[in-house]
This record gives structure tokens, C-alpha cells and sequence, in this order.
């Protein structure tokens, strides 16, 4: 199913894929449920993104709450133990042979256990986290930086 009146919010194009249409998860794990909102993949640039964005969210990703209603925690070292032990499998799913020399970029990196256990074996990481708490935590972990998904397209990062 495509849904051509919706505009990526990365390269801005209007064709897009519906994946998912239906209920999401307001929150962590056991939150609220919100109706009205799909799942869609950009034919053009292949991203993955909820449509629409939920009113408030840039600003409530900036805050500690969001990673309180998540984890509880957003300690990197009290994140690392609950989550560590899931990042093996996430590698093997992708495939060391599509890792190997890539870029790879994490939306919503938070601290970055995905990106510093495939950092070895890429060319560059790039963490895109809004909670600027984990910031100087990614950068001292050899991954590049930003805020939000357009600041990395601003600075022209790319393969």
C-alpha cells in the first residue's frame, strides 16, 4: 500500500510505502496506547518513520523523561546491562558482510550499544540521539554526533 500525499521528513519526497497502520505504544513498554498513526518506508530513500509526528515529541525527546518512562534509567552504564546481551543478535541478523566498511547510521542511538558493538568493523558511526545527555558519551566512544537526522544531512555526512 503507498500513500503519496505523505512527505518523507529526510529527502522530502511524497512516495512513500505504508508498513504499518494502527495503534503505537505512547511511551515505555507499559503505556498507553495512540490510534491515528502508520509506519511508512520512503520509496526514494528507504527510511523508516512514524507519519505524523506526534505533537511534542522533538522537545520530550530532549528531556530526561522520555528515557525515565522507557528504561527507568538512562544511566549508559545501567542501559549497557539491561541491553547489552541483544546487540549480538541484531549483528548476526544484519550480517558482518553488509557491516564490514559501511556507514552506518542510528536513529535514536540513545547510548550507543548498537553502534559501539559494529563500530569495529565499519567505516564510520553516526548517532543521530536528541537527549543531549548521551552526546559527549557517543563522541568519547569514536561516533559521530547529532542531535537530529538533519543536522547530519546539513553537514553533508554520508557512505
Amino acid at each position: 500500500m503507498t500513500s503519496p500525499d505523505t512527505q518523507c521528513r529526510l529527502c522530502k519526497q511524497r512516495s512513500v510505502a505504508i508498513l504499518y497502520s494502527g495503534p503505537i505504544r505512547n511511551g515505555g513498554i507499559r503505556g498507553p496506547s495512540a490510534g491515528g498513526y502508520e509506519i511508512i518506508e520512503c520509496d526514494h530513500c528507504k527510511l523508516v518513520q512514524l507519519s505524523p509526528v506526534p505533537p511534542g515529541l522533538t522537545a520530550f525527546y530532549e528531556t530526561d523523561s522520555y528515557r525515565a518512562n522507557w528504561d527507568e534509567t538512562y544511566s549508559p552504564t545501567e542501559i549497557q546491562k539491561k541491553y547489552d546481551h541483544e546487540q549480538s543478535e541484531r549483528v548476526s541478523r544484519i550480517g558482518v558482510e553488509n557491516l564490514r566498511d559501511s556507514t552506518v547510521l542510528d536513529l535514536g542511538a540513545g547510548p550507543g550499544l548498537f553502534l559501539d558493538a559494529v563500530k569495529a568493523l565499519t567505516r564510520k558511526t553516526l548517532a543521530v540521539e536528541p537527549f543531549s545527555y548521551y552526546s559527549e558519551h557517543l563522541k568519547t566512544n569514536g561516533h559521530i554526533y547529532y542531535p537530529y537526522a538533519k543536522n547530519a544531512v546539513e553537514n553533508n555526512e554520508t557512505a
